[in-house]
Parts: structure tokens; C-alpha cells; sequence
């Protein structure tokens, strides 16, 4: 009769405990996609797998619990665009996670070409990074990048150039050179090493400052996240991978330096959201 009591007491007590166990707290992410459909009119589609309510803002708009949606932006200009979710477990706890992003609405945009012997290379200046986008501009306005070289190739890796040292007939000195001045970086979270991605290099002998000048551009289809967080990203290339990835394979001596001179002239073209998505089925991108 004892033995049967315990076993009872037993059973109630891990019964008990199970009734007083918690359910594992929700975790939650919020994302979504976008896409172009005219000049200014987005198509927005919210991806979170599960959520029990989201919110969308984009300006003073308010868009609840629509898993997509059109918004025609009224007039031009930089605007903000966040995504909340919420998500409840059984025990009434609450996740939350949001997600906020920027999105410009221009008829044009500044957009670098960069002229090569192996072809051209076209890339987007993004604009959260307004110094390196100004600076870059200035430049090229200037001349400044006409006869540099890319002196630094690695393939799978990157192609670095934008040094003045580079055309002069020292080789050694490729990659110590710069406009004079320093920037300070402008990390934004959003703005990864992807292929493509036109990021500024740092300062030679420092860990912070970028070069006023030198720049390199990501040669790896699957991008290089481990620079994410490290480097300046202002631009992303719309056109001329293959380009890219023809000097990364070009025959190099020390220093990853190649063997022949690989000199760039750069020029400034503006271009609208229109023709960036005709010609190069290029998106203007949230940034």
C-alpha cells in the first residue's frame, strides 16, 4: 500500500512539474523584400516565416498586418523605411524584432563608370555613405583616377587600385599613396561584402581611418562576409563582373601587383531608376 502511495506521489509530482514548465521564449526576424515597379512605386512583400501581427512604416504611412502591399513614394528624397513583427508563444511571452532601412527616390543618380583595356565597369554610389560618396565624385570630377592603376589583384578575392603612387615608374611604392587626407569610415550594417561591393580601403599603417582614395572591389560570387563590419561598402557594381574578374586573373609579381599595368579612367553618369532597371535589371537599393 506504501509503495503504491509513492509511485502515486511520484507521478503527481513530475506531472506537477511538467504543468509548471515554460514554453522555449519566441524568437522572431524581421524581413521582407521589395521590388521596382516604376520610377517611384514599390511593391513590398513581408518574408517573416511566423508572426502574429507586423507593422510597416515608410514615412508617416502606417501598413498593419498586410503581407504585401504597393506604396507610390510622393515626391523625391531619402526615405525611412522599418518593419516590426510581433510573435507570442502559449505563455504570452512576446518577441519583437525590427527591421529599418533607407530607400532614395531621385529621377537620377550618380553612378561610376570605370574604363578599362579588359572593358568597362559600372557601379551605384550608395547614399548612406554620403562622405565616400561625395569624395569619390570629387575626385572623379577632378581627373584624379585617369591613369591610376589597379595594382592589387587577387582572384576570388579583390581588386584594389586608386593609389596616385601607381603611375609612376616606382612599382614598390603601389598602395602607400593617397590623395593626401584620410576619411573616417561609415559602416552601415545593411552594406555587405556581396560581389560586387565597392568598399574603401584603409589607410596604410592604421586600423580605422580609409584612404581619401583607394578602393577595391569584391571578386567572389559568394562575396567575403568576414570584411563585413571592417570596411567602408559605398557602391555596388551594376555591370563589368566579368571585367572584374578578368584583371583578378591577370599574371602578378610581388605584392599581388600585376605584371602589366592595368590604368583606369573614371567618369561620372547619371542614370534614372528607369534605366538602371531596363539596361542592367539593376533595383535602386535599400540601404
Amino acid at each position: 500500500m506504501n509503495r503504491i502511495i509513492i509511485l502515486f506521489a511520484m507521478v503527481l509530482g513530475v506531472a506537477l512539474l511538467d504543468s509548471c514548465k515554460k514554453t522555449e521564449p519566441p524568437t522572431v526576424t524581421a524581413d521582407y523584400t521589395y521590388e521596382l515597379t516604376s520610377h517611384k512605386t514599390y511593391a513590398f512583400t513581408l518574408t517573416t516565416p511566423k508572426y502574429d501581427s507586423a507593422v510597416f512604416k515608410i514615412g508617416k504611412k502606417t501598413f498593419r498586418n498586410q503581407a504585401s502591399f504597393q506604396y507610390e513614394f510622393p515626391d523625391e528624397g531619402t526615405y525611412q523605411i522599418s518593419l516590426t513583427v510581433y510573435l507570442s508563444n502559449e505563455d504570452g511571452d512576446q518577441a519583437t524584432d525590427t527591421k529599418t532601412e533607407t530607400l532614395t527616390i531621385a529621377n537620377q543618380f550618380e553612378t561610376i563608370k570605370l574604363h578599362t583595356a579588359f572593358g568597362d565597369i559600372g557601379f551605384y554610389l550608395y547614399q548612406t555613405t554620403p562622405i565616400h560618396k561625395k569624395n569619390f565624385i570629387d575626385l572623379t570630377n577632378s581627373g584624379f583616377y585617369n591613369g591610376t592603376t589597379f595594382h592589387r589583384v587577387i582572384k576570388d578575392f579583390v581588386i584594389q587600385g586608386g593609389d596616385p603612387l601607381s603611375k609612376d615608374s616606382n612599382p614598390a611604392n603601389d598602395g602607400t599613396g593617397g590623395p593626401g587626407y584620410t576619411i573616417e569610415q561609415e559602416i552601415n550594417k545593411n552594406l555587405k561584402h556581396v560581389h560586387g561591393a565597392v568598399a574603401s580601403a584603409q589607410q596604410a599603417g592604421t586600423n580605422v581611418p580609409c584612404n581619401g582614395s583607394q578602393f577595391y572591389i569584391v571578386d567572389n560570387a559568394n562575396g567575403y562576409p568576414s570584411l563585413n563590419g571592417k570596411y567602408t561598402v559605398f557602391g555596388i557594381l551594376f555591370y563589368g563582373f566579368d571585367v572584374v574578374t578578368t584583371i583578378a586573373d591577370q599574371p602578378k609579381g610581388d605584392n599581388d601587383r600585376p605584371n602589366a599595368n592595368i590604368t583606369m579612367e573614371a567618369d561620372l553618369v547619371w542614370m534614372s531608376a528607369e534605366e538602371l532597371k531596363t539596361n542592367y535589371n539593376f533595383e535602386i537599393p535599400v540601404e
